[in-house]
């Protein structure tokens, strides 16, 4: 029988702590020790994300409930930090 590392499974990876960083980027750590910068411009196109176009809204980025926030309203997967984030 196979078992999951959970330790080690992208499941499970929250975001911990973020720096929003020039050109709609964000560093940001996560709970496996690992950093990722994560290039937020595509999502500018839609309507969701319309409001970080104001970089001093965007810069306001915090982490809540293991991923990157601005509101209630605005979030992004911590996946998709995660697996679209640079090394």
């Amino acid at each position: 029988m196979h078992t999951l590392n959970y330790e080690n499974s992208t499941e499970n990876i929250k975001a911990v702590k973020v720096e929003p960083l020039e050109n709609y980027r964000l560093r940001v750590f996560f709970s496996n020790g690992e950093t990722r910068v994560y290039n937020a411009e595509p999502l500018l196109k839609y309507k969701m994300f319309i409001p970080l176009k104001n970089e001093a809204f965007f810069a306001k980025a915090t982490v809540k409930y293991n991923t990157v926030v601005w509101n209630e309203k605005i979030d992004i997967d911590p996946e998709d930090l995660y697996w679209n984030g640079e090394k």
